[in-house]
């Protein structure tokens, strides 16, 4: 009997000490690391290029962002850079230089002459995210849809490439607005793909859910919306979902788009802008492929339509009948025996 007591009285002891010190510990292996496709760059912190007097006095229409150690400081010219940019490539070929993915004195120059015909400032020759956008932008010009990714309807449709970072309206094939530069939601709010309709137009919207501006916004899904934002938009991790643009892109779209127009949205952030947004604080920062944001994607996506379900027509008066919903629960298409639009939420 004292035995049992004695194993009884053990047993309690380690229970206890489970209940105060939590289970021991277990060695994990640790994840395997996936090796990126240019495992050869990583990306440098970066900074904005020109200090905050200066941004602020001169406004330059594009700030383009470099490392630390290249940042001009006020009062000195902005000298020609000898690092690689993790657009280097994509410049490169745009600019029809020989494509190394290696910094050059040709390729500087030739860098930085087009640095200067876009107004991106410092013109050092770094082949930064804003350099690498704005050759995104230009290359798209000729062809944006040339991958037929976005349907050519006959009503005003914008298309939003999240892969490339561009976004264009257009109208029964024909582009009625070139070619301009986003920025989508960040990795953990990332914008919603498919194709949806412009319900709401509100020109001074301020957000109830953040409490900041959204001028020129148009909303096309569940809050989110294309609008214009006064900060940079090739700065931070991205947006809560929405589709950011310049204050000059968001006023020529508001232009162009009106109340029930097709927006359709494909595509993914590729992994490089969101590298560099982060903009991890360690010297060497992070692997970065710097040709993802390069490759169009030729296939046609797949649209998942969301599963529908029937609900009751939640008019205020008048015989009802069942209607449909989508997954998100708006009601569409759904009218009363009468013929009346029955257009709340279930």
């Amino acid at each position: 009997m004292r035995e049992g007591m004695k194993r009884t009285l053990s047993a309690l002891l380690v229970g206890a000490s489970l209940l105060v010190a939590g289970p021991p510990a277990v060695a994990v292996a640790p994840s395997p690391t996936v090796a990126s496709p240019s495992a050869a760059y990583r990306l440098p912190a970066l900074v904005p290029g020109l200090p905050r007097a200066v941004r602020e006095t001169t406004r330059p229409r594009r700030i383009e962002y470099v490392p630390r150690s290249e940042a001009a400081p006020a009062g000195r010219a902005a000298r020609c850079s000898a690092s690689t940019g993790p657009y280097q490539r994509q410049a490169e070929r745009y600019l029809g230089r020989q494509v190394d993915g290696r910094q050059s004195t040709g390729d500087c120059r030739a860098i930085r002459r087009f640095q200067q015909a876009h107004r991106i400032a410092p013109a050092t020759g770094f082949a930064g995210p804003v350099t690498g956008a704005i050759v995104r932008v230009m290359r798209a010009r000729k062809d944006p849809n040339r991958a037929g990714n976005c349907p050519a309807l006959a009503q005003r449709t914008a298309c939003v490439d999240l892969n490339r970072q561009l976004m264009w309206v257009q109208q029964g094939g024909q582009v009625i607005l070139e070619p301009v530069a986003i920025r989508s939601g960040a990795p953990t709010m990332e914008t919603r793909t498919g194709s949806y309709r412009i319900y709401l137009r509100h020109r001074h919207h301020i957000s109830n859910l953040y409490g900041t501006r959204m001028p020129y916004a148009q909303f096309f899904d569940r809050g989110e919306a294309l609008h214009g934002v006064y900060e940079d938009i090739f700065s931070g991790a991205g947006s809560h979902g929405c589709v950011n643009l310049t204050m000059t892109d968001a006023r020529r779209a508001w232009e162009v788009l009106r109340k029930g127009d097709t927006v359709y949205v494909w595509g993914g952030s590729p992994a490089c802008e969101h590298a560099f947004r982060a903009r991890p604080p360690g010297p060497r920062g992070v692997a970065c492929d710097t040709e993802g944001d390069e490759r169009d994607s030729e296939a046609r996506p797949r649209h998942h339509r969301p599963r529908r379900r029937a609900v009751e027509c939640a008019c205020p008066a008048g015989p009802r009948t069942p209607g449909r919903a989508d997954g998100r629960g708006q009601v569409r298409r759904l009218r009363t025996r009468s013929g009346a639009l029955c257009a709340r939420r279930p």
